[in-house]
C-alpha cells in the first residue's frame, strides 16, 4: 500500500523540526526558508488529510491524528518564522 502525501508531510515536517531544533546556529534566511517550506508542506498535508477524512467517514483516527499533526506542524512553523523575521528586519 502506498504511503499517502499527508503522511509524507508529516514525516518532513518533524524531520525538518527537529533539524531546526538540533542545529540552532544555522543561518537566518535556511531557517526563514526550512519554516516556509515546512508550514506550507503541512498545509497541503493537512488539507489533503481532510478529503481523506470526508472519504472515509469521521470515525477514522488514522485520518484525525494526521490531520492534527499537520496543523499543529504548520502553526508551529508559522510561529517559528513570524517570530524569526523581526531579526532579518533589523
Amino acid at each position: 500500500m502506498p504511503m499517502p502525501f499527508p503522511w509524507i508531510a508529516l514525516f518532513l515536517a518533524c524531520g525538518l523540526a527537529l533539524a531546526q531544533w538540533l542545529m540552532p546556529q544555522l543561518p537566518l534566511l535556511t531557517r526563514l526558508l526550512m519554516n516556509e517550506f515546512g508550514f506550507f508542506l503541512c498545509l497541503i498535508g493537512g488539507g489533503l488529510a481532510i478529503r481523506d477524512l470526508r472519504r472515509a467517514g469521521p470515525g477514522s483516527p488514522r485520518h484525525w491524528l494526521t490531520l492534527l499533526g499537520c496543523a499543529l506542524f504548520a502553526l508551529g512553523f508559522l510561529y517559528a518564522g513570524l517570530k524569526i523575521w523581526p531579526a532579518a528586519a533589523g
